[in-house]
């Protein structure tokens, strides 16, 4: 196996309900259970947690020990502050009130990754948006967001904060939706523990580039962690990596090399009808296809051929080195 880090979410190993299954297509494993199941898949090194859903202050020692038996890496925790229905009207836009639990919660968040070792966590502030004309104050709610980024990322410095956008979902507009206004944001909070979760299923939807997300981050040093999948742009379908869009998967490959990314390749996969794990080692091996084939072109020829800009030129040369024809 490669150099590259490979996470994985609990969630692969969860329940995994949507708007029609509401309690899940499988019955779902505990944390301690996931994690021994993550273990045994090649190539995976850590996993992601979800506070408080499998990672809180009552079980916090336990997932840590299931760790230390199996030898995986705390990647990482997703703050969630979108499930619960007290959220529904935004978790940091929706009033003082609120937005004081959210950054509390947060907080307890970034408390429990040191504890777990780590020194990272995410979230996406997936209620804090609109859905009907004239419901929400745009620039006051971007002003709430960026006071409480501030207020977050001050908790602690030894522990970073990776936002995450979706232009969607559960709310018709999220305020935090695409690469360039999260990078305005967080330029605009100007902490240095602050950085960009990119999730390619969410820069798909958002009709991104991939690989020009992933240019435009590091460009601005916020690249911090990233969420693997695939979808078919219309919705957030968290599939296998690289199972629709081939070629943008291989590109968001080399310019993961090329920023020098060192961070986790970090998967984010709902195999609803799938087995989990094989889903998870799927994604792995494509992902190490990828490389192989960017191994087998050259990382500098590539270069080279993005820098000529002939499309047919360069599609010929892909070609043969990934199909052998």
């Amino acid at each position: 196996m490669s150099e590259r880090k490979y996470s994985n979410g609990l969630w692969t190993w969860g329940k995994l309900g949507d708007r029609f299954v509401l309690d899940g297509y499988r019955a779902g494993w505990s944390p301690s259970k996931a994690i021994e199941m993550a273990a045994k898949v090649p190539g995976l090194s850590g996993v992601e947690f979800t506070y408080p859903n499998d990672l809180n202050e009552k079980n916090w020692k336990e997932a840590k020990a299931a760790l230390e038996t199996t030898g995986l890496k705390y990647a990482s925790c997703y703050n969630n502050i979108s499930s619960d229905p007290k959220w529904q009207r935004g978790a940091m836009t929706a009033g003082k009130e609120l937005r004081n639990q959210a950054v509390a919660h947060t907080k307890t968040c970034m408390d429990l990754a040191a504890e777990m070792g780590g020194d990272k966590i995410t979230f996406s502030l997936l209620q804090d948006g609109w859905d009907y004309p004239f419901q929400s104050d745009y620039s006051a709610g971007r002003r709430a967001i960026v006071e409480a980024l501030r207020e977050c990322a001050d908790h602690r410095k030894d522990v970073k904060i990776g936002v995450e956008y979706k232009m969607r979902e559960p709310r018709v507009f999220c305020y935090v939706c695409n690469t360039p206004m999260t990078t305005l944001l967080l330029k605009e909070v100007n902490r240095p523990n602050l950085g960009v979760v990119i999730d390619v299923g969410h820069t798909l939807m958002a009709r991104e580039t991939m690989a020009d997300a992933i240019a435009l981050l590091a460009e601005n040093n916020l690249l911090l962690h990233t969420h693997l999948n695939d979808n078919w742009r219309t919705w957030d379908d968290d599939m296998i990596v690289g199972s629709i869009h081939f070629l943008e998967t291989m590109e968001l490959m080399y310019w993961l090399r090329r920023v020098g990314y060192g961070g986790w390749y970090g998967l984010d996969i709902f195999p609803y009808r799938e087995d989990p794990s094989k889903a998870t080692i799927e994604s792995i091996r494509f992902m190490e296809s990828y490389n192989a084939v960017i191994d087998r072109v050259g990382f500098e020829r590539l270069g080279e051929l993005i820098a000529r800009g002939d499309a047919a030129e360069t599609l010929s040369v892909i070609r043969p080195a990934a199909f052998g024809v």
